[in-house]
């Protein structure tokens, strides 16, 4: 039997620069780092990969942990920054605010692109943000009595 997401594994290609923003501007706390050189079996074992080498380090909030690496070996391949939400794999990942607006005002301020300032639908806020990777994240605001944003019917976007 499942019992809770434990964390979400984000790849990139420059560890500091993506735990200063999730730190900085999300509000993220730094649980742990760790690295691993070449020759480590059993974390090839686990990753399904030969020869790997990295650093990681991992951030919580709330409830919610993200991990994330900068492999230097094997060589990653780059995703496209500007990537599509329809593309196979994870699409995004949300962060749940208390006021989407000001969040919009104070991401956008520090650079941070979006689609489209937040829309409304039955009971939620949202929009699509991009991190300095290019990675999607959605800010979601629910109003009150709304306790999944799934409850939102679909006939009313």
């Amino acid at each position: 039997m499942m019992k809770a997401v434990g964390h979400i594994g984000i790849s990139t290609p420059n560890l500091k620069r993506l735990m200063d923003f999730y730190i900085k501007q999300m509000g993220c706390v730094e649980i742990g780092q760790l690295e691993w050189p070449v020759g480590t079996d059993r974390v090839d074992k686990v990753v399904g990969l030969r020869g790997s080498s990295a650093k990681n380090s991992m951030v919580r909030l709330g409830d919610v942990c993200i991990e994330f690496f900068e492999f230097a070996a094997p060589k990653p391949k780059t995703k496209p920054k500007d990537y599509p939400a329809n593309d196979h794999g994870i699409s995004h990942f949300c962060f749940l605010v208390e006021d989407i607006h000001a969040e919009y005002d104070r991401l956008s301020a520090v650079g941070v692109p979006f689609n489209t300032e937040p829309q409304k639908f039955d009971g939620v806020w949202a929009t699509y943000g991009r991190d300095p990777d290019g990675n999607i994240f959605e800010l979601m605001q629910m109003e009150a009595g709304t306790e999944n944003p799934m409850q939102t019917t679909v006939k009313n976007w």
